[in-house]
């Protein structure tokens, strides 16, 4: 219908305005870590400035990935295209792993370096700190917008971004503290700092990639299968209805239901409660996009 193309538009500006928002404020980012990092001598803020740089790719990815999961269904894909939006999500996962793991390699090399082979590590100056404390607040201003539009138009890859930018503020926020370490305990602080930051993505990583995974798989939401179940047997005259089966697409949930009518009502009696069932749970579920219901006899 009309309505749901103006749905599906406003739908991909939405999420498209947020990630222009999120690549011009990663660029931005990028450039003046590592730019400040190098001359600051701040291990910490030129590494959280080679994430936004990788930030920066993820967010294009997702751009994409917004284009296409916004088109309309077609003969070949009847179900719509929203599946995208998880697949994306799982390679933010996969990315926030690597992400992690060459924060990881890098901290243990550069210890490696500075205790074995005795090299020389510059002190970081303070105004390194500055720059990690701005982009902890552009970082939680990404993830506040995010996560409220994610949420909002149920766009999977969305929020997975939004906790990769949450995962950011922590890293900001860690370069600040060995920054801060480093100048007034040791310089050392800069560099060992890194790893707990490390775990801390990689954990949201693994979380993000089982999370959509699921949604890829279709597994059952018990609760809103239960709400349906509830709501049918509280507003309408249908005694019996089993076999309630949901899957997920970005932002539309498809369901599939058994009820059961007398045995002696006419095609035409118990196609009219179908109808009126369907037309009840759009109205109800506004995200439900599609009903599929199999009617069968009340038997002795």
């Amino acid at each position: 219908t009309y309505n749901k193309i103006l749905e599906r538009k406003q739908r991909f500006w939405e999420n498209g305005n947020i990630i222009i928002f999120s690549i011009i404020g990663n660029i931005v980012l990028a450039f003046t870590k590592i730019t400040f990092g190098l001359s600051g001598g701040s291990r910490a803020l030129f590494s959280d400035g080679i994430n936004s740089l990788s930030d920066v790719a993820t967010s294009i990815g997702m751009l994409v990935g917004v284009y296409y999961s916004n088109q309309p269904a077609d003969e070949a894909h009847p179900y719509g295209h929203e599946k995208i939006e998880s697949i994306v999500a799982n390679v933010l996962g996969i990315f926030m792993i690597l992400t992690a793991f060459e924060l990881g390699k890098g901290t243990i090399e550069l210890l490696h370096a500075v205790y074995i082979h005795k090299q020389e590590y510059k002190m970081p100056v303070m105004n390194t700190m500055y720059w990690g404390i701005f982009s902890a607040v552009i970082k939680y201003a990404m993830y506040y917008y995010k996560l409220k539009v994610g949420q909002k138009t149920f766009n999977h890859a969305l929020i997975a971004d939004a906790k990769d930018s949450r995962n950011d503020i922590f890293t900001s926020l860690g370069a600040v503290a060995g920054i801060l370490l480093a100048i007034y305990v040791n310089p050392i602080f800069d560099i060992i700092l890194s790893i707990p930051v490390a775990l801390l993505i990689f954990k949201e990583g693994v979380s993000v990639i089982f999370e959509n995974a699921n949604l890829i798989l279709d597994r059952q939401d018990k609760e809103f299968v239960q709400e349906v179940e509830e709501f049918i047997y509280k507003n309408t005259d249908i005694v019996n209805v089993h076999n309630i089966q949901m899957r997920t697409s970005g932002d539309k949930l498809f369901l599939n239901l058994h009820i059961r009518v007398p045995k002696n009502m006419t095609v035409d009696e118990a196609h009219c409660i179908g109808d009126n069932l369907e037309e009840s749970l759009y109205e109800e579920f506004e995200n439900v996009s599609e009903v599929l219901i199999h009617i069968e006899p009340i038997m002795d």
